[in-house]
């Protein structure tokens, strides 16, 4: 079921390079942007049965490592969404991991939130932009590379001046892959396709570290301070969603899309307080 929707991405310029592909219709081509890294004149993508097609790139986005590419024939076979996945869901990656493709590789869902799965599976050269797919053939997520992560933690430093953040080195492991969500590929492609590049959305405020996710600056003229968000608040709630830390925030904001409005449940002066945003 798989395999009429893998590809192979190769750029071209002395030398190749290629990722592995995922059609997500007709004409479009969803890949890592690794296979793009160098300049290159040419690209094409090859099928399964060894069909090669020149493709075009219509945008990529550096926050999810994704590329979107187009060619001109009606000829792929787009890849089915899972409607649902649940954390310890058996999963198989299937790519161009090596010359002979696809193919697969298994393991099991170890994490899931709307901005990346995070994968048991091993590593393999190629699989960037491979599909994570459950026993039924339908798409989890994009194969992003190896999950980074500290021996241990960042220290933070406070005094009269100032903080000074010490970040641990991160290591990679090599049996544990990251993924985008398929409903978040879906997003961004809709963006490239439409805008050549993904908007995000923006408020205007940066927050204070510690317990509480709490304002510390409003921009001046921003979404935040026309929907009159003060320094000193606290938020709690985004669009019905809890915010318990500032990195949450700060994720659930960037998923938003540009006017949209939403709704921000606040602590103000130790009182319950309610603001509509267009982000």
């Amino acid at each position: 079921k798989v395999s009429p929707s893998i590809l192979k991405v190769v750029t071209e310029n002395h030398q190749k390079n290629f990722a592995t592909g995922i059609a997500i219709d007709p004409h479009h081509v969803v890949s890592n942007i690794k296979v793009i890294q160098n300049p290159f004149k040419y690209a094409y993508i090859e099928t399964v049965e060894g069909k090669k097609f020149s493709a075009s790139l219509v945008g990529k986005d550096y926050g999810s490592s994704l590329i979107l590419l187009r060619i001109n024939e009606n000829v792929l076979t787009p890849i089915k969404h899972a409607k649902t996945y649940e954390v310890g869901d058996w999963i198989a990656l299937v790519g161009a991991f090596y010359k002979e493709f696809p193919s697969i590789y298994q393991g099991i869902l170890s994490s899931a939130s709307g901005e990346q799965v995070i994968l048991n599976a091993p590593v393999v050269p190629g699989s960037s932009g491979g599909a994570v797919v459950n026993k039924r053939g339908e798409l989890i997520g994009v194969i992003r590379g190896q999950v980074g992560f500290a021996f241990s933690p960042d220290y933070t430093f406070k005094d009269h001046s100032g903080e000074i953040r010490i970040e641990i080195p991160k290591s990679k492991h090599k049996d544990l892959c990251a993924a985008v969500p398929a409903r978040k590929v879906a997003d961004i492609s809709r963006d490239l396709m439409k805008y050549g590049k993904v908007r995000r959305g923006w408020l205007g405020i940066s927050l204070s570290r510690g317990g509480q996710v709490q304002i510390r600056r409003v921009v001046r003229y921003s979404p935040a301070e026309k929907a009159n968000l003060r320094k000193g608040d606290v938020i709690l709630k985004i669009d019905g969603k809890t915010v318990k830390s500032p990195e949450q925030a700060i994720r659930i904001v960037r998923s938003l899309r540009p006017e949209q409005k939403v709704q921000f449940n606040l602590l103000r002066d130790n009182k319950p307080n309610s603001t509509l945003v267009v982000i």
